[in-house]
């Protein structure tokens, strides 16, 4: 009895590179210099935001003064 075992061939697996995608600042930087090049207007609507800084903690009694 020859039975053939059939092994199911593996998907072919895409190649994921290690290194990240250039960030996003810099491809914003070079899009305004292509926007400068052509003498058009470059807006950054975007401001960062300051952080405030944190609230110090309310003062709590230790409760062994209750006693």
């Amino acid at each position: 009895m020859d039975v053939a075992i059939v092994v199911p061939a593996a998907p072919p697996v895409r190649a994921v590179s290690a290194r990240p995608r250039k960030s996003a600042r810099r491809s914003r930087a070079k899009i305004d210099q292509i926007k400068k090049k052509r003498g058009k207007p470059v807006r950054h609507p975007v401001t960062p935001v300051k952080k405030k800084p944190a609230a110090p903690a309310p003062f709590v009694r230790p409760l062994m003064v209750l006693n």
